[in-house]
């Protein structure tokens, strides 16, 4: 896709422009913004941008604004040269209604709100129109390269044209704007896949059954026991996540418990929630029933007493050396386990469980040595092929790379690089793995990610480094000269 002109600064004022080439006949033409720097010229650039997009990238009218502005709502109509702007519209919409919407809504208004206000912040709210929602739509399918997003695609788009006109709807109730507003923006067609620029979306299909019964033995028994409840009820994640033993009926003459959600997705509208528990689901409850009525069964503390109980019985070391159990917690640590699972930490934790369950192949799994960021680049580089080293030996998922290793100064010592030997044998092993393990710990404690920001550590990384050489001096017998070259 050809590259999106730039917003740029006039070489002898301070006058903001952006250049556009007609796609026919080549020729280009500047366009004025205003003020450099401004946040009206950074709008006016995104909507000259968009028009020229809209236009099939041909050069349009400077005054392309004009004969919007003098139509039926137009910043020259009645009541469109003044009143409220569309910044100060989202201000008090997002203070008066954010705190009624969930969390995932709140984000869902927050993405919209920062396109409109990019575009159209400084712009009356009665002087937008049709028109200009078809050109904010276009923003919305296209990729961003200044803030990195990608384009969306049809169903989403669509839905945050219907917020949009939600927004306006409030506004109208509040009489804020004209109610007519909503109307015009109602008669703009939603986009339909394979007729737009935009990308249809994908079907999500469910995970199948044999997919599910791998991952349960890696998930920690709360949430094992959740999934299997869903599985056997239908019920939606919250709904599972926050039941309690005071919201589950057990004096039911039939054998089954019902249970009624203390909230629910559709309980805004009036509707009722009920969920009927037979004999596998009460078998899956069973374990959690014996706690206070107003405590939620499934406990992330639980899940995280258990994984340190695992853990600890695990143990290799023995219990005369070392740390005992539970001395070496910190009192107030940054972050505690809940009281209860969230839709986020119960995707976070069937996420973990899937990573364990079904490892990638060790080519393209994450090395020791490299970032989440280092992993997705290489994958991306390689096009999902195994990475070579620069020996041109494939690494596996854990093996570490020497020649990606970080090598300290050891004051001209030559004892770090690997040598053949000059019988033809194999060189010895690295002096890294031949130091004591208690300086090579401390040395990639302090010269790896760690310890690289801080002039404290860089003091660490030098006083190591010094150690580390004196060491080097001492092994550097073991690693044999070659006579000639090799």
């Amino acid at each position: 896709m050809p590259k999106t002109p730039g917003y740029r600064k006039r070489h002898d004022r301070n006058q903001a422009i952006v250049t556009l080439t007609d796609a026919a006949t080549k020729r280009r033409r500047d366009y004025w913004l205003g003020e450099f720097g401004s946040p009206e010229s950074r709008e006016l650039y995104h909507r000259v941008v968009a028009e020229w997009e809209a236009n099939g990238r041909r050069l349009i009218d400077p005054d392309f604004e004009k004969p919007a502005a003098a139509g039926p709502g137009g910043d020259g109509g009645p009541g469109g040269s003044g009143g409220i702007t569309i910044s100060e519209l989202c201000a008090r919409f997002w203070r008066t209604r954010a705190p009624q919407f969930n969390e995932n809504e709140q984000g869902h208004f927050k993405a919209l709100i920062r396109l409109l206000r990019r575009s159209y912040g400084s712009t009356p709210a009665s002087a937008f129109g049709p028109r200009r929602l078809q050109r904010l739509r276009d923003e919305m399918i296209r990729d961003d390269a200044e803030s990195g997003r990608r384009g969306w695609g049809v169903t989403y788009t669509n839905a945050q044209v219907r917020r949009l006109c939600r927004l306006f709807k409030w506004a109208a109730s509040q009489e804020i704007v004209s109610a007519s507003v909503r109307v015009e923006l109602l008669a703009v067609d939603p986009l339909k896949p394979g007729r737009c620029e935009a990308r249809a979306g994908r079907v999500v299909k469910p995970v199948p059954v044999e997919v599910v019964e791998q991952t349960l033995p890696y998930l920690a028994s709360p949430v094992a026991a959740a999934v299997r409840l869903q599985l056997l009820t239908g019920a939606r994640p919250d709904e599972v996540l926050s039941l309690r033993p005071c919201d589950i009926d057990t004096s039911g003459g039939n054998g089954v418990w019902v249970v009624r959600p203390e909230r629910h997705k559709t309980q805004y509208m009036g509707h009722d929630r009920v969920l009927f528990l037979g004999p596998k689901a009460q078998a899956v409850l069973a374990p959690f029933m014996d706690r206070p009525p107003g405590a939620y069964l499934f406990s992330p503390a639980e899940a995280d007493a258990e994984r340190r109980a695992a853990r600890a019985a695990a143990r290799k070391t023995p219990l005369s050396c070392g740390n005992r159990t539970g001395t070496n917690r910190k009192g107030e640590p940054k972050k505690a386990a809940g009281e209860r699972y969230d839709a986020r930490a119960y995707y976070r934790a069937v996420q973990y469980a899937c990573d364990v369950a079904f490892p990638p192949p060790l080519p393209l799994a994450k090395r020791d040595d490299e970032t989440r960021e280092a992993w997705r680049m290489r994958l991306a580089s390689t096009g999902l092929k195994a990475a070579s080293t620069p020996g041109g030996k494939s690494t596996g998922g854990s093996r570490t790379s020497f020649a990606t290793r970080p090598r300290p100064s050891t004051g001209g010592s030559t004892a770090w690089r690997r040598r053949p030997s000059c019988s033809g044998t194999r060189a010895p092993a690295s002096p890294m793995r031949s130091m004591p393990s208690a300086i090579s710990r401390r040395w990639q404690r302090s010269c790896g990610r760690w310890g690289r920001f801080g002039a404290f550590a860089r003091r660490r990384r030098l006083r190591y480094g010094r150690q580390l050489a004196l060491v080097l001096r001492h092994v550097d017998h073991r690693v044999p000269r070659c006579a000639g070259p090799v």
